[in-house]
């Protein structure tokens, strides 16, 4: 079962791999550049990509349209392979804007300065867009601007409302790159990182005005619509769900509630972003994704037999675990952000089962004590060694290159 979780996270983000996703709506022809079902001059081709899938976006436009492209330019968190010579990388600055976003906003205008009504400006847009691209008006600091998104980010306010204020202290959110592109035509690519797809949140609005032709390139239904495929091969009864949101702690425990209530061979694949509100000077480190699986493993370690060892009896709690297992049914859940990054830590997410919470106790681990502090990735790390990977771990991904929020995944043992 553990395999098949990991193998499903794997699938699930593969499908929404940036480069295979445009490749599916962006073309060259003899007419020009298509994109879905209409073709564009490229008399005066211009390419923005910007947010965590925006290396991937480029490589894969600079291949399409070799030769086609005027000027270049990508705001990303990481670099890539090397691009044209036409073209301009920024790396921005993520979760908080800093001095690379704030170079980037200034680029972002150098490239749109002077666009006729012959310009056609692509513009890629993925997940942590708003924080990589910032240009705030001259009377926001950038300390304050900095101030204001750390404070939205240990609210727990949802993407929604997050977007809400901070497509309001930038000048291209919203809408405005596409009024400073004017007269040029601009052409989204949208790769949604938001639970129903809004076009006013994704990227904060970078593209959102009716003169703008969005096309929509990838979402979290893909990814977990590609996991339940692969769950069902391997024989699962699937449900799936793409509205998760609200306190990750919460919606693991109802997670892990709802699969315990499942006929064998059951797989609930959820999609969506949860949030965490946080103390001040938290010093916890994890993520929505890690904190929901160490909720969800409390709450299955309270309907769990116990464990019959002793502390001296550790080392056998394998050979245990396996033969409680077979009479009676085994839970295993994890989460993962499919960027590859999970808060603070450097895990993508946790997966755990049934016995994870008894099984850390032998380890002299209290998860609950772990889940109050906000200390996931520290709980899931204790676990993540070789001989106890069985127990539960964190899962390390690095930056996968795309970005549509997150996949969580419960099974239910045959």
């Amino acid at each position: 079962m553990r395999d098949h979780l990991l193998q499903a996270f794997q699938v699930g983000m593969q499908a929404v791999q940036p480069d295979r996703a445009i490749r599916k709506f962006v073309g060259l022809t003899a007419a020009g550049c298509q994109v879905a079902d209409r073709v564009w001059d490229t008399q005066d081709l211009r390419i923005l990509t910007v947010g965590k899938a925006a290396w991937l976006m480029a490589e894969t436009l600079a291949d399409i349209l070799t030769g086609q492209i005027n000027r270049g330019l990508v705001v990303s968190p990481q670099i890539g392979n090397a691009l044209p010579s036409n073209w301009q990388v920024v790396q921005g600055d993520h979760p908080l804007p800093g001095v690379g976003s704030l170079a980037a906003g200034q680029a972002v205008r150098k490239l749109l300065t002077d666009c006729t009504a012959d310009t056609l400006i692509l513009v890629g847009v993925s997940g942590g867009a708003t924080a990589l691209l910032s240009d705030p008006p001259p009377q926001i600091s950038l300390n304050t601007l900095r101030s204001i998104y750390q404070t939205l980010l240990a609210s727990g306010a949802d993407i929604y409302e997050m977007n809400a204020v901070r497509s309001r202290l930038d000048r291209l959110k919203a809408g405005g790159l596409v009024d400073l592109a004017a007269p040029g035509q601009v052409v989204g690519l949208i790769l949604s990182d938001v639970v129903g797809d809004a076009l006013a949140v994704i990227g904060s609005g970078l593209t959102d005005r009716p003169s703008a032709h969005n096309t929509l390139i990838g979402n979290n239904h893909q990814a977990c619509e590609a996991a339940a495929q692969h769950l069902q091969s391997c024989g699962y009864q699937t449900i799936v769900t793409t509205q998760m949101h609200g306190e990750a702690s919460t919606q693991g425990r109802e997670i892990a509630k709802s699969i315990q209530t499942m006929p064998p061979g059951t797989a609930l694949i959820y999609g969506g972003e949860t949030t965490v509100t946080l103390p001040a000077n938290c010093r916890g480190r994890g993520g929505r994704n890690q904190e929901l699986v160490l909720a969800a493993a409390i709450e299955l370690d309270t309907a769990a037999p116990r464990l019959n060892l002793s502390r001296k009896e550790y080392h056998q709690w394998q050979k245990q675990a396996n033969k409680l297992s077979k009479s009676s049914p085994t839970v295993w859940i994890g989460s993962i952000g499919t960027d590859g990054i999970d808060g603070t830590s450097p895990a993508a997410g946790a997966i755990a089962h049934t016995y994870t919470g008894q099984l850390a106790w032998f380890r002299g681990l209290d998860a609950l004590e772990y889940l109050e502090r906000h200390d996931s990735y520290g709980f899931f790390d204790c676990l993540t060694s070789v001989q106890d990977r069985q127990m539960g771990q964190t899962i390390i991904t690095g930056a996968t290159g795309t970005n549509v929020a997150d996949l969580s995944i419960a099974l239910q043992s045959f």
